[in-house]
């Protein structure tokens, strides 16, 4: 009895499983490649077109034999739910201070300690984007808007501030001071 349950665990054991089923699937992609060339060549298909076909007939039969090990090596190659970390790029500051007009998302992500042009992320770059926008609807903060806009359109900017709202280099220095902060992209260089 032992015995026998010995040879089910082993007829499902994952290797032999994949072993098996990656020899059948090259075996039946071998012979279907072959089986189906002849069989064109027979029926009157041009014989360079017949062995394109078994030949795409075949490598889809290896990489169709190789899936189940593909997907067991992905499985295994990182633990679920553990996330891929991102590279922290710092910025320029002495690039950007040169910069007088910000977008609210690029003074979140400098506020951070991150470069703007880095895929990121982290909940302080919301937070820091989320505190100017308040600023700017407490009128703490100044928007900038270009020659074309009106003063009905100064009003939309202050009350639905965005992350592509645009404010002065200097007018978020004034923020910052009056709030007892020194971020570093805001020093001069």
């Amino acid at each position: 009895m032992l015995e026998r349950l010995r040879q089910i665990r082993d007829a499902f054991n994952w290797g032999l499983f994949a072993y098996r089923l990656v020899v059948v699937l090259g075996l039946t992609g071998v012979a279907s490649a072959i089986g189906g060339s002849v069989w064109a060549v027979i029926i009157g298909v041009p014989i360079p077109i017949a062995l394109m076909a078994g030949y795409c007939t075949l490598v889809g039969a290896i990489y169709l034999a190789m899936a189940p090990l593909a997907y067991r090596a992905l499985a295994h190659s990182m633990p679920a739910g553990v996330p891929v970390p991102l590279v922290k790029t710092p910025p320029d500051y002495r690039t950007w201070s040169y910069i007088q007009f910000i977008t609210v998302s690029q003074a979140a992500y400098l506020w951070s300690g991150q470069d703007p042009n880095s895929p990121s992320e982290a909940p302080e770059i919301n937070m820091w984007a989320q505190v100017m926008k308040d600023a700017i609807k407490r009128k703490e903060l100044r928007v900038t808007l270009g020659d074309w806009a009106d003063e009905s359109d100064r009003k939309w900017a202050v009350l639905t501030p965005k992350d592509e709202t645009t404010i002065l280099r200097r007018d978020l220095k004034t923020f910052a001071k009056s709030k007892g902060w020194e971020p570093d992209f805001l020093k001069d260089y």
